[in-house]
């Protein structure tokens, strides 16, 4: 849950993008957003 909180926080208020998130949280982007899901 932490890691949530973590990429939650990266986009609304540091406002980062997709790319930008996964690079800084070493995860992939079908990881942060996978397919079918809303995005925020």
């Amino acid at each position: 849950m932490d890691m949530i909180g973590k990429i939650r926080r990266l986009h609304a208020k540091d406002k980062l993008s997709e790319l930008e998130i996964a690079c800084k949280t070493g995860l992939s982007r079908s990881t942060l957003y996978p397919r079918g899901f809303a995005r925020w």
